[in-house]
């Protein structure tokens, strides 16, 4: 018979301890008992080894206690300071096997975990090599790039290890209109993110992940018919696949972004506690475009999970973001010179019909008319291009009956997401990149932010430690 005990070192009257008892104790050991141990290395750290017997000096013996409890006996073993000595640390999860021949104590899994993916971090960052992040559900990239560019910005290199994306024409306009992020190791994935076997997990420093939205957000939940975002066909497991991806590639951080609605959400509340779970520190915000420079008020749940270590002078916290742009005063600001003949300028009769039909049901969807004085637009949706009666519209300056859509640069300039993430797109392609895509300076800003949190974390701690 074997027992397996996963549990934590704690702390005693007399300093840490490790403290076990019952009956799945019972088949190997007995009160009264005396266990001797040894200390040796392992490929993955160190193991404590009690055997029963006496040492050859006597330190460090562990006797086998005893509870009674309704009668009934059963062992108790406490390991305390001496035995434990400096390789078992206070608060530190440890795996602990009871045979009948020997009883062993091991750092657990998630501890090395901890230490490893630090460690990969550390070396990088004092080598000055780029780190490497692995992206899931890429889009066009713009989640990636913004993130990148402020790494960059704060000294810190990286690039995409892999990239996954279902899409084709997202994925080929990312490699297409921003080859200088990818290197020769960099490994392309055109699949859906649940179909990525994970048998030879790829390690990364950080892992990115713009959350499909389609089930969360209200406008899914109505359109789909479904009262929560996991009942969404297509995107209600997905969280189940990021965690996948978390647990195998043991990123020292981990990004990831959704609608403000996520946050009440299960799969919120899963994704928070199993990645608290195995170390990370877990901070929350909704960040706000227009506080970052752009005229898209687009508000987007982020998350930003740290792995914990002794390292951190403190927490990441989302009150070390900066904005780094400027907000336009006004939409006019951002408008290309399109002829007042152009075919561009619409009367959209349909959607007039369809805002009466609305109006009479009692339904709130109406188009969001802007003459270009306005100071900022309301959130651009990924199917833009279609016209739809929702839509951000321009009014003609001379006939109140016609109208267009903003231009795909135009869409850029509101978002301030570079204009060559979207060179050769059609317009209907890079409306859909940028209506999926996040607000660049919010993320530019995040990226900034983490950049100098790591350097101060790691790049100081050390040389405080070499003077």
């Amino acid at each position: 018979m074997l027992t397996i005990i996963n549990t934590t070192v704690g702390k005693g009257k007399t300093g840490k301890h490790i403290w076990m008892e019952g009956a799945k104790l019972a088949h190997a050991v007995e009160p009264g008992q005396i266990l001797s141990h040894s200390v040796s290395e392992t490929s993955t750290g160190v193991k404590l080894v009690l055997t029963r017997g006496n040492s050859d000096n006597g330190a460090g013996q562990v006797r086998v206690s005893k509870r009674t409890r309704n009668a009934v006996i059963k062992p108790l073993i406490e390991l305390r300071e001496d035995v434990l000595g400096d390789n078992f640390t206070l608060g530190m999860k440890v795996r602990v096997v009871v045979s009948s021949q020997y009883i062993t104590v091991e750092i657990h899994a998630q501890e090395l975990s901890k230490h490893e993916r630090t460690n990969r971090l550390r070396t990088k960052l004092e080598n000055k090599q780029p780190l490497q992040v692995g992206s899931l559900f890429l889009g066009g990239g713009v989640l990636d790039r913004a993130l990148h560019d402020g790494l960059q910005a704060a000294g810190i290199e990286s690039y995409p290890k892999f990239v996954v994306e279902r899409e084709s024409k997202y994925l080929d306009a990312a490699i297409a209109n921003q080859p200088e992020v990818f290197k020769e190791d960099s490994i392309l994935i055109h699949s859906s993110v649940e179909d990525v076997h994970l048998e030879k997990p790829v390690p990364v420093e950080v892992l990115v992940a713009g959350i499909p939205c389609t089930g969360a957000s209200k406008a899914g939940r109505s359109k789909n018919k479904i009262a929560k975002a996991e009942d969404h066909e297509s995107a209600g497991a997905c969280f189940v696949s990021v965690l996948s991806f978390v647990y195998a590639c043991a990123p020292y951080m981990v990004i990831l972004e959704c609608v403000p609605e996520y946050i009440n959400s299960a799969s919120y509340s899963v994704v928070s506690a199993m990645l608290r779970h195995w170390g990370y520190n877990v901070n929350t915000e909704v960040l706000d475009g227009n506080e970052f420079g752009s005229l898209e008020g687009r508000k987007r749940m982020c998350i930003v999970a740290v792995t914990e270590t002794s390292e951190q002078h403190q927490p990441f916290d989302f009150g070390l973001l900066t904005s780094h742009f400027a907000k336009e005063q006004c939409v006019s600001e951002i408008l290309d010179e399109v002829p007042l003949d152009s075919e561009r300028w619409r009367t959209y009769d349909y959607l007039l019909v369809k805002e009466d039909r609305d109006k009479a049901k009692g339904n709130g969807y109406s188009r969001d008319i802007y003459d270009g004085n306005e100071e900022k637009v309301t959130t651009i949706r990924r199917l833009y291009a279609k016209g739809g009666s929702c839509e951000q519209f321009l009014q003609h300056p001379e006939d109140d009956k016609k109208f267009r859509l903003f231009t795909a640069q135009e869409h850029c300039r509101i978002k301030k997401v570079p204009e060559q993430l979207i060179a050769n797109l059609a317009q209907t392609t890079a409306h859909e990149v940028l209506g999926q895509g996040v607000i660049y300076p919010v993320f530019y800003s995040l990226g900034f932010a983490l950049g100098h949190y790591m350097e101060n974390c790691f790049i100081e701690t050390q040389t405080k430690k070499v003077a």
